[in-house]
């Protein structure tokens, strides 16, 4: 498998968390490129940034692809964009440490309200966010399983191809649904009442022919 994406952009790679630990600013991926476990019809567009506090991996995603799905109605194939715009609170710890404490959330939360008032003219009050998941400190964050698993999550659990869905398939035409044996009891019906209407004697039926089948009886009425 190539080392680049689309326009010799690096394909995502798991990062050790102990790297990011060390790092002072967030690590940026830039985005452009399928993801294996998603069968996808365009790249993956966008960008992932994650950011090491400590005790609290801070992750933010903003991308978009197109998917095929096939309807639940009309079992017919459709393109459907797909967009994920996410921010998650991931908790470093291992099994040997310790829970989070409200302390390490109290400062996380300081440090995004002074990274937000430096592109905000107005700061929103930053609410304390329960964490989403567990990671442990000595192993790896994979952008790219987080991508999959954040674009999974906006999948729609009924396929509906839209308001101009031609609905569930039907069956087409009657004659190709009749048993042949039934066709040929039904022309011997129809050929028997044209010679009455011609003012013909009618045949001797021969005595082992067989009754017509009762449950043709309702095609009477529609014989000309």
């Amino acid at each position: 498998m190539s080392s680049t994406a689309g326009d010799g952009i690096p394909r995502l790679r798991p990062v050790p968390l102990q790297e990011l630990r060390l790092r002072a600013d967030a690590l940026v991926w830039a985005v452009e490129q399928k993801l294996v476990d998603l069968d996808s019809l365009t790249p993956v567009r966008g960008q992932v940034q994650a950011r090491h506090h400590g005790s609290v991996l801070e992750v933010e995603g903003e991308v978009e692809t197109i998917v095929t799905l096939c309807c639940d109605r009309c079992l017919q194939p459709f393109n459907r964009p797909l967009q994920a715009a996410v921010h998650e609170l991931l908790e470093l710890a291992g099994p040997d440490t310790e829970d989070l404490e409200g302390s390490d959330l109290t400062a996380l939360a300081g440090s995004q309200t002074r990274r937000r008032s430096r592109t905000r003219a107005k700061p929103e009050p930053l609410l304390i966010e329960v964490l989403d998941d567990r990671l442990d400190p000595r192993g790896d964050f994979d952008p790219e399983r987080w991508l999959f698993e954040q674009l999974s999550l906006q999948l729609p659990v009924v396929n509906r191809c839209g308001a101009e869905c031609p609905g569930p398939p039907q069956a087409r035409g009657n004659a190709s649904t009749v048993p042949a044996d039934s066709q040929h009891q039904v022309s011997a019906l129809r050929a028997g009442r044209s010679s009455l209407a011609a003012g013909a004697e009618p045949p001797d039926a021969p005595a082992a022919a067989p009754p017509i089948d009762p449950r043709w009886a309702a095609l009477r009425p529609l014989l000309p």
